[in-house]
């Protein structure tokens, strides 16, 4: 418990000093007893969102010893785990907050999942008597648990392109690897051969493998767009659409919403002797705000002949064809339209597939970029350590700020943020091609990034 003592001196010098205060009305002699007033706060009971039905809350519980008629108001300051953040809220005279604002500053705070939080509070009482205010402190604790539902780290579809085979795992539908509670948004791309002419599914998590009791369907109040849990609904569909190439499928864990996103935006793929001809179909990654250009990093190998298509599939190929631009000793020639490599190594390919067709072969230059270097243009003092081998990686200079990593690769003409990527939180090389921004990582000074194009992984260390 605390009790202050308000001399009339205090009193007046506090009112000089702050709007908080007003001017005593009839100054008093220093022979007069000074104001009393002392304030324990208690805790709460625990608030847990997904029982509470009310439009406010007790957060904790004032008692203060004051003056006969004095008026009570307070501010509540709640904090993060560590205090590097915090959020103030107005409290009425019995320690109660509005519940929507509450939980609004629990999430911001803390984010969605839904575990009890002890949480820390510092509690400012304003107290009047005879028409003074006189401030006063206290603090406590409350225990408090978001409402949201229980996300898991990994979905599977379960349908028509699996034989409604609940122990598949041919499908699944993962998030960009950071917090599912920060990130909840599960995707997937269907080719449209598995589309076919349209397919039904559910979606199982991945603790429900093998049963479809935890299975997500549409909802079973029909609202558009909705998912339900428990295998309540109907089936999930994704109908055929006309030129579609892909489907983007999203899952938002957190809104329990379902979207389908058709897509055919031009595609360019790689294939050659080194790929079986046609076997393998190498994706080049579009340069985001172009409709004809791509690019890729890749290790070419002495002899190696290859050529591109605008599917993953022949027709409409070309190679030599093309306007081809060496930039890096590659040793290029014809071998029956092919383009044939003689040096080995690792080169950054550039192509543009429109018009008029051109190829550019030059030495890859992988880029830091951003607030970890310092530096928001392509410099080459920031550029990564280029490997030897296939299988070797390309190592960056450490980071010399924490903050969020940005990578680029260069394609002259083009701002960085249009050949942008990173590597996610689960260690895959995650290209922005013509999405939007991407799910932010952030790492620690004196790390540095390392990147293997072969395998399409990366890590920070």
């Amino acid at each position: 418990m605390k009790k202050l003592f308000y001399t009339m001196g205090l009193l007046l010098l506090m009112a000089s000093c702050s709007n908080d205060y007003t001017d005593w009305a009839n100054p008093q002699s220093n022979h007069e007893d000074p104001a009393t007033v002392s304030l324990t706060i208690q805790p709460a009971e625990a608030i847990d969102f997904a029982k509470l039905t009310t439009d406010s809350v007790q957060l904790f519980t004032p008692v203060v010893k004051a003056a006969e008629g004095s008026v009570n108001t307070y501010t509540v300051v709640l904090y993060n785990t560590d205090k590097s953040d915090s959020k103030a809220l107005k409290a009425d005279a019995l320690g109660k907050v509005k519940s929507a604002e509450l939980e609004e500053a629990v999430l911001q705070l803390f984010g969605h999942r839904p575990v009890a939080r002890t949480i820390d509070l510092d509690v400012t009482a304003y107290t009047i008597i005879e028409g003074q205010s006189i401030k006063n402190q206290a603090s406590t604790k409350a225990i408090i648990t978001p409402e949201a539902p229980v996300i898991e780290n990994t979905y599977y579809l379960v349908g028509g392109i699996n034989g409604w085979d609940n122990n598949n795992k041919d499908f699944p539908v993962e998030n960009s690897g950071a917090d599912v509670y920060k990130d909840p948004v599960f995707t997937i791309t269907l080719t449209a051969a598995q589309v076919g002419n349209g397919v039904e599914f559910k979606l199982n998590p991945v603790s429900g493998i093998g049963s479809w009791d935890k299975c997500y369907t549409a909802s079973k109040d029909e609202a558009e767009g909705k998912i339900a849990g428990g295998n309540a609904g109907g089936n999930l569909k994704v109908e055929a659409v006309e030129n579609a190439k892909y489907y983007k499928l999203e899952f938002n864990m957190l809104d329990l919403t379902f979207k389908v996103t058709p897509m055919s935006d031009p595609e360019l793929y790689l294939t050659g002797n080194h790929y079986d001809w046609g076997k393998t179909w190498k994706q080049l990654v579009p340069v985001y705000g172009t409709t004809d250009l791509f690019w890729t990093i890749v290790y070419l190998h002495a002899g190696e002949q290859f050529k591109f298509a605008p599917q993953a599939d022949w027709g409409n190929d070309f190679g030599m064809q093309a306007t081809i631009h060496e930039e890096a000793n590659a040793g290029v020639s014809d071998t029956d339209g092919n383009i044939t490599i003689a040096n080995a190594g690792w080169y950054q390919l550039t192509v543009t597939n429109g018009a008029s067709r051109s190829v550019t072969i030059s030495k890859p230059k992988v880029y830091l970029i951003g607030n970890t270097v310092g530096s928001w243009g392509i410099e080459d003092v920031n550029l990564f350590t280029e490997p030897t081998t296939e299988d070797g990686v390309f190592v960056s200079k450490a980071f010399a700020k924490a903050d969020e990593v940005r990578m680029c690769v260069s394609v002259p003409g083009h701002d960085w943020w249009q050949s942008e990527f990173i590597v996610t939180a689960k260690g895959k090389i995650d290209y922005r091609g013509k999405g939007g921004d991407q799910t932010r990582v952030n790492v620690k000074a004196g790390q540095k990034a390392y990147l293997n194009f072969s395998k399409g992984t990366g890590k920070y260390q």
